[in-house]
């Protein structure tokens, strides 16, 4: 890669060599290339992200170092037909972006440091000639903010990978170096809101380290702390910094994340306006610690907000944290009936399948859970077909409807209309050419259905149907072997060669489509 992105850099300057003779026989210099010239074909392969891309970038860079070099040891006598373009830190600072989008991890943070090394030292050492004070665009060697920044996201980058805490541990060293360089040199080099929002990212990332959550929590204080202490409103903490720390804390396993999450949210009013997705950081950080009361009462703020309201993600999310919530599963129907009527935020299809869920769990024997779920059901399928792609049920959604069925309480009646849903559900999604077929949970589900909703001849003709469709699509996982082993007469069994044995030898074609590669450990 290094030969050709060298080979590549002569030919760019080859083609800018041409450019400057052009310009110089029509005598028009103004419009000869320089460094913006420069910079703009290393950036344009530093966006591109492609494979090399870096390489390119870095061997434009040393080409134009070592042109500088000659022109600074041979002064007049140096070839003049040639392109010098004196490097900048403009021009630095794109290696290193380079290096950052590149892809390559921990490699990549590397060789971005290596580039604000090479920097540095040119600068030290005056190899490439002293600034120009009376030339705008030289805007001399020395890192500056962004220079630090980008090494900073390098590592976070790095960390996000990695989640080793190497990359988090070398995003915070820099910046207490920038901020030492700052506060204490006077250079040029302070760290603003991105740096920091960078590096509490890096911690925030950093899942292996059981004090991830503290680490980020820490960078967000030095950033408040320095706001305060400069009343600079470069450094001034915003939104996206705190939604980065409320992530950390909703992700942390930490007895008290959630309420750690919302002190962030209190905290940030006092430099900005949370956003909608700052709250709902928190009601997420409530509803993994299955807090729906506290959740609750973050989403009525919300709700209550001058200028800000619910979307789509907030109410999902606080329906999914009452889908688990074996107190207050009624609570999703009514809220979701309150969007539909409001219709200010529609549902989608997350916002149909929480409800469908929580119905699927619904102990209160006085809902016929099947005929709430089949009205839901057809409901997402009636405005699908209308055009609402974002309702369209996934395997997800059916799998739901079916489990619900199969949990159905009630008198012989209502299991009857159940064990129907089911049946219809499961045929509905096998005949269909634009919904997604059913998977080895939804055999799974259909088949516990056929088991608690009938009995007698009748079980065994379902059963053995459904384990034979799971059996032709490659579907057969645990759970359906097991309920068709403990459910079917031995005659039965004798069909499929299956008496006999609790773990039996069974052809790979039957579950290929669950296990792929390898071969299961509850099969012989």
């Amino acid at each position: 890669e290094s030969e050709e992105a060298g080979t590549k850099a002569e030919e760019v300057f080859a083609q800018l060599e041409d450019w400057l003779l052009e310009c110089r026989s029509l005598s028009l210099l103004e419009a000869a290339p320089n460094g913006r010239t420069l910079c703009a074909v290393m950036d344009a392969w530093a966006q591109s992200r492609g494979l090399g891309a870096a390489e390119r970038v870095m061997a434009i860079l040393e080409v134009a170092i070592d042109r500088q070099k000659k022109l600074c040891e041979q002064g007049s006598t140096s070839d003049r037909t040639l392109v010098v373009i004196k490097p900048d830190v403009i021009m630095f600072n794109t290696a290193i972006l380079a290096w950052v989008t590149s892809g390559k991890g921990q490699y990549g943070a590397e060789k971005a440091e290596q580039v604000l090394q090479l920097m540095t030292s040119l600068q030290e050492s005056g190899e490439l000639g002293a600034r120009d004070d009376n030339d705008e665009d030289d805007t001399g060697l020395a890192p500056n903010t962004r220079s630090f920044t980008l090494l900073v996201n390098a590592w976070a980058e790095t960390e996000a990978r990695l989640r080793s805490g190497k990359g988090a541990e070398r995003a915070e060293q820099i910046l207490e170096d920038m901020t030492k360089r700052y506060l204490e040199r006077g250079e040029d080099v302070m760290p603003n809101t991105l740096t920091f929002t960078a590096c509490i990212k890096a911690w925030s990332k950093s899942f292996h380290n059981p004090q991830y959550a503290v680490r980020a929590q820490g960078v967000f204080d030095k950033m408040a702390d320095l706001y305060r202490e400069t009343k600079n409103d470069e450094i001034k903490p915003n939104a996206w910094s705190a939604n980065t720390l409320i992530s950390a804390w909703a992700n942390s396993r930490d007895s008290d994340s959630a309420e750690r999450a919302e002190a962030v949210l209190e905290r940030i009013k006092e430099f900005c306006q949370p956003d909608v997705y700052t709250y709902n950081s928190v009601i997420d950080a409530y509803a993994k610690k299955n807090d729906t009361k506290k959740a609750l009462a973050v989403f009525e703020e919300l709700e209550s907000s001058p200028t800000l309201q619910p979307d789509i993600v907030s109410y999902n999310t606080m329906l999914g944290a009452w889908s688990k919530d074996k107190w207050n599963r009624g609570e999703t129907q009514a809220l979701l009936d309150r969007m539909i009527a409001d219709g200010v935020v529609k549902p989608d299809r997350v916002s149909y399948s929480c409800v469908i869920t929580a119905c699927a769990y619904n102990k209160n024997p006085s809902q016929n859970n099947a005929l709430v779920v089949s009205k839901l059901l057809q409901r997402m399928l009636q405005e699908y077909r209308e055009g609402n792609d974002r309702v369209k049920p996934d395997v997800i959604t059916f799998t739901s409807a079916i489990n619900a069925a199969a949990n159905a309480n009630g008198d012989a009646k209502v299991k009857r209309e159940a064990l129907k849903f089911a049946i219809a559900t499961l045929e509905q999604m096998k005949q269909s050419n634009d919904l997604d077929n059913p998977n080895h949970i939804t055999y799974g589900a259909m088949m516990k259905a056929c088991c608690r909703l009938c009995e007698g001849t009748e079980r065994i003709r379902l059963l053995d149907g459904v384990f034979q469709q799971s059996r032709d699509d490659s579907m057969v996982s645990q759970m359906v072997l097991d309920l068709f082993l403990r459910n079917m007469p031995i005659q039965v069994l004798e069909k499929y060669k299956l008496a006999g044995s609790r773990q039996p030898d069974v052809p790979k074609s039957w579950y290929a489509k669950v296990f792929p590669n390898d071969k299961p450990s509850w099969i012989k």
